[in-house]
């Protein structure tokens, strides 16, 4: 952080930059991808990219400073992945609990990008949707925009703006939440460890997962398979089995954030001074995470019995 500081983008740097990417994207990059589907996408990935390098040399701040690369550890890919798992966890859940209360919304949009990212070979998918928003954004958020928010000093700060940056940056409302705690995570990763590897490894691994299980499982979850009598519906056995695995969470944030900070192979787990009252806080949030899930899942067995058997029908 402190190397951080000295650089010379500013906020108000930032906040342009966002601005003349979110201009770009609603004009050019907007007819590119409904002209030419996953490849116009991938120009806009590589406009953004170029977009971003632009900036750093027009601003003459040196590339190395704004982009920093370096060799990464084993402990801290650990801990990246740990993190990805509690990030994504807690956006499914959220996802789920918006899809509950608006399912026309938020299934339809899922059901839309599904389509979309399914549209081309798996090859050609995978490098458009995961690898290059691993390098393309992370360069525009993790890099430009999150460099220009260091003089803000305070890292929660830092990372709530750079959250709802992330969230506003996808352009849709209804994955506003999501997307957010996944932004936020990513820039928690790189003011920790300074590397842009670990945050385009998160978002790569983000991105290719759900991907991968489109193509191994074609369909499965379409708004097609959710709905009844003519009406979307998420069940709400599904959102509790999303509350259930967060119930991992509150731990796996622990470890994933020991790893990432492991620089020391001395440092205790569990400081013996802080010992008794993080592992209860952490245990209490487990079980009640668990536990509402579990309430969740049997309210959601009784109340939701006829979406099932359709869902059951349209699956045979």
């Amino acid at each position: 952080m402190e190397e951080f500081r000295r650089r010379k983008l500013k906020p108000w740097h930032g906040i342009a930059f966002f601005l003349l990417i979110m201009l770009a994207f609603f004009t050019v990059c907007a007819y590119l991808q409904i002209r030419f589907g996953m490849y116009g996408l991938a120009a806009t990935e590589l406009i953004i990219f170029v977009m971003a390098v632009g900036f750093v040399l027009l601003m003459r701040v040196p590339l190395r400073e704004v982009f920093p690369i370096r060799r990464p550890s084993a402990a801290r890919i650990f801990g990246t992945l740990l993190l990805w798992v509690c990030a994504y966890i807690t956006a499914m859940a959220a996802v789920g609990i918006l899809a509950y209360y608006f399912p026309a919304q938020v299934l339809g949009t899922n059901n839309a990008l599904s389509s979309f990212m399914v549209s081309v070979p798996l090859a050609v998918s995978f490098i458009i949707t995961a690898v290059m928003p691993g390098i393309c954004e992370e360069a525009v958020h993790r890099g430009v925009i999150l460099h220009s928010m260091l003089p803000l000093r305070k890292k929660w700060v830092i990372v709530l703006v750079m959250g709802v940056i992330f969230g506003l940056f996808h352009a849709d409302i209804w994955r506003f939440l999501p997307t957010a705690l996944l932004g936020a995570m990513l820039s928690y990763i790189m003011l920790e460890t300074e590397n842009m590897v670990y945050p385009a490894l998160f978002h790569c691994v983000n991105n290719a997962v759900p991907l991968l299980l489109l193509y191994a499982v074609p369909g499965a979850g379409s708004a097609e398979q959710l709905q009844l009598a003519g009406e979307l519906r998420m069940p709400l056995v599904s959102v509790a089995v999303y509350v259930i695995l967060a119930a991992v969470v509150p731990y796996g944030l622990y470890f994933g954030n020991y790893l990432l900070k492991l620089k020391d192979r001395r440092r205790e787990l569990f400081p013996k001074e802080t010992r008794t009252r993080t592992v209860t806080m952490l245990t209490a949030l487990t079980v009640s995470l668990f536990m509402a899930g579990v309430v969740l899942f049997l309210a959601g067995i009784l109340l939701d019995q006829e979406l099932f058997q359709q869902i059951y029908r349209s699956m045979r």
